[in-house]
Order: C-alpha cells, then structure tokens, then sequence
C-alpha cells in the first residue's frame, strides 16, 4: 500500500492518552517508518512523549516498503517477540493484524471523538479498537467544470459523484483523459496515459 494514505499508529493512543502509563521509567519500542516524514514525525512525537512521562523511547527501523514492513510485524506477531511495543500500521492491515494488538478502547476514550468516524471503524476489530490515526493524509478532488463537461457524458456535476465506487464515464472520443491513477507494481501508483 502507498504511504499517501492513512496510516494509524497504535503509538497514538498511547501517546496522546497515556500519560501516566507507566510510573516507573519503561522503555517502549516504536517501529516507525524509516524515511522522511514519517520517521520525523514519529520521533518528534516520542521524544515528547518520553518527556512528558519520564519514560524512554526506543526507535525500531523497517523497511521502506510497506509490504516487507507487514512481513515483518506478522513474522515478529507469530514468533510472540517482544522486540517491539508500538508500530505504525497501514490503514488496510488492522484486520490483518489486529488480533495480535491491543485494545486501546479503554485507553482512547476521549481521543476518539477527535477522528474521523470512519477511521476509527476501520481500526476497530472484532469490536476492538486496535490502531488510533497518527496523521490523516485525506485525498481532494480538484476539477474544471469546463473539461469535466467536455470529457465526460454526464450532465455537471455528475450523478453520483459523491459516491467513491462510482466513476462518470469518459468518452471514447477523447484519447488521453488527465488525471487517472492506475496501481502500478507492488507499492506504487502511476498516471495512465490513454
């Protein structure tokens, strides 16, 4: 799965509601991501936390790739390791995983209401809450009327438009249609030219 799209980090529940988890000094291991803005912000957000409760923060590399990231986790999940505490989930593998995670229900009482509905149905397993969002990154439909009237046999706007299953039907007559994403190979997304 791309890193464009939401990924929940069992961290967050724990970070931004934990506060007094542990009284005495604990050291937790967090996988985060491994480059960029993911490792930034997960770092930043640790040491935070570690200053704030007096605990100490251990950061665990993975892989670039989310797929050998999932490989990983599930490998250390069926193992029972105790190599890691905290990891940051795609939003696509809490029911995949979730079965090995914690329930953050009681942990994440008020935090809850500060997400998306939706998110938070999709981090809740079997009726537990298994990931809290980190950061959301919400993709936006940007169009010009004009060359959506064009290129399209719909009227404007669209029926169905709101809906994300539904796409309006492009024209046979127009060749190269701007603006579509095909999946690429594993991990990757990349513009179609008709």
């Amino acid at each position: 799965m791309t890193r464009c799209f939401t990924h929940a980090l069992l961290a967050g529940a724990l970070l931004a509601t934990c506060t007094g988890f542990a009284q005495a000094e604990t050291t937790l291991t967090i996988a985060c991501g491994s480059v960029g803005q993911d490792y930034d912000s997960c770092k930043h957000a640790s040491d935070e936390w570690a200053r704030k409760t007096g605990n100490q923060v251990k950061l665990l590399s993975v892989p670039v790739s989310s797929t050998e990231t999932l490989g990983l986790y599930q490998k250390m999940f069926a193992a029972g390791s105790s190599d890691v505490d905290v990891v940051m989930v795609d939003m696509v593998w809490p029911g995949m995983i979730g079965q090995h995670l914690l329930d953050l229900t009681p942990y994440a009482k008020d935090e809850v209401k500060k997400h998306f509905p939706a998110i938070i149905a999709n981090n809740t397993v079997q009726g537990r809450l298994v990931a809290m969002p980190w950061f959301t990154a919400v993709g936006l439909l940007y169009y010009r009327k004009d060359l959506l009237e064009k290129n399209t046999n719909c009227p404007f706007p669209p029926p169905g438009m709101s809906s994300p299953r539904r796409r309006p039907p492009f024209r046979k007559a127009n060749a190269r249609p701007a603006g579509r994403i095909f999946r690429g190979s594993s991990g990757r997304a990349a513009p179609m030219r008709a």
